[in-house]
């Protein structure tokens, strides 16, 4: 069963309100602005007038406030319709088979997911080697699979002397090789069928058969089922 998180397309509420919320504060600033003003102006000595362009200066700086709060609204309008945009684009991947790119991993609490596809049948051992955002190697996992099709290694978030490292962004290199010890073919990500579109922390997320979620912006490859390994 296919399924689509629908979305508004209109600004959610906290954005609005908050928008309303600052362009209300900043009439009512200006309007005891303008208040004040006038009675300056009204009991001001004759013989010793106040300096107008310093009241031209409030008045310009006011406006300047309103035009950026203005800006703010027009901008998360556009920020939202963009979004709306990208999830009625993400539902024509519905029914589909996508790979989720492979190039990075997200560890979270210690473990962290790594999947890939063999895609050839003479594949005795896939090699995994795990980096740093500065390129250190942190780790490197060996596999020996034993059939076809996606696999799914865990992680436990540790280096190769056995220490926990941060939560975070780390990169991925999957290589694969034959019994000879020389290159095989080997996709790196998640591969599978999607059947739903979701909205997450404001990215658009593709859900598979498998019940896995995979980033719009990581999809490298579409194809229709019947055409896949």
């Amino acid at each position: 069963m296919t399924t689509i998180t629908p979305t508004s397309s209109t600004p959610s509420p906290s954005s609005t309100n908050s928008g309303s919320n600052a362009l209300a504060s900043f009439s009512n600033n200006f309007q005891s602005f303008l208040t004040l003003l006038t009675t300056q102006l009204q009991n001001q000595d004759p013989l010793n007038p106040m300096d107008s362009t310093q009241f031209t200066s409030q008045l310009v700086q006011f406006t300047g406030v309103e035009q950026g709060i203005l800006q703010n609204q027009n901008l998360q309008q556009l920020i939202t319709l963009q979004t709306n945009n990208q999830m009625s684009n993400a539902a024509g991947y519905i029914g589909m088979q996508v790979n989720g790119g492979g190039n990075q991993v997200q560890l979270a609490g210690g473990t962290a997911a790594i999947n890939y596809t063999l895609t050839d049948a003479t594949t005795a051992k896939v090699t995994i080697t795990i980096k740093d955002s500065n390129g250190n190697v942190i780790n490197t996992l060996t596999e020996t699979p034993t059939q076809l099709g996606p696999q799914s290694v865990s992680w436990d978030g540790k280096n190769s002397n056995g220490t926990v490292v941060p939560d975070g962004t780390y990169s991925i290199n999957i290589q694969g090789f034959n019994s000879q010890n020389n290159p095989v073919s080997v996709t790196a990500g998640e591969t599978g069928i999607v059947t739903g579109v979701s909205l997450v922390n404001g990215q658009v997320m593709l859900t598979t058969q498998g019940g896995q979620q995979i980033p719009i912006s990581d999809v490298t490859s579409v194809a229709p089922p019947s055409s896949s390994g």
